[in-house]
């Protein structure tokens, strides 16, 4: 596992393994792995997702880290989100519920995204990562973004073999 403030990337082609990877982490260490959304909770407007104890200001910082800034989508029900919006708003709940020095799990973080949007969400995570201490283990079929996610561990997942790659891990300024 990563420290605390940090993050560890599993990269990989799509079907190498990744999520395989992940579920046996996350049964093994009792880390948390950020769900779908359910029938239910499509239903329900965006806010209306997140604990009623979370100070508000927290929860539209998450909305606003994981790139649902636009306060039109804060009313809307979930279920009238684009596919990269439900993800996203997947990842603000798993945020929101994630304590310092916890394992948070985000597998595919950069699903159904543009590479821009992606970018600026790598970044959002390596910020959250270091603000609230958290461990924080992605996966990813996108290693251009490994700058920007600054990982303090990178291993490749190929053909269900994992390699760890010193190599990718790029210094952070």
């Amino acid at each position: 596992l990563p420290e605390p403030g940090t993050i560890l990337a599993l990269i990989g082609d799509s079907g190498a393994g990744k999520s395989l990877a992940l579920e046996a982490l996350a049964r093994r260490r009792g880390a948390t792995i950020a769900k779908p959304l359910t029938c239910q909770q499509l239903g329900r407007p965006v806010l209306d997702l997140f604990d009623p104890a979370l100070p508000a200001a927290r929860v539209l910082r998450l909305l606003a880290a994981a790139g649902l800034a636009d306060a039109t989508l804060w009313t809307r029900n979930a279920n009238t989100l684009s596919q990269g919006e439900r993800h996203r708003l997947e990842l603000a709940l798993a945020l929101a519920g994630a304590v310092p020095e916890s394992t948070l799990i985000l597998d595919e973080f950069d699903a159904h995204l543009d590479f821009t949007t992606a970018l600026a969400l790598a970044c959002s995570l390596r910020k959250l990562a270091f603000r609230q201490c958290l461990r924080l283990v992605v996966s990813t079929h996108r290693p251009e973004l490994l700058p920007a996610l600054g990982p303090g561990r990178v291993i490749e997942i190929s053909s269900g073999q994992a390699q760890p790659r010193p190599e990718l891990i790029v210094a952070k300024a």
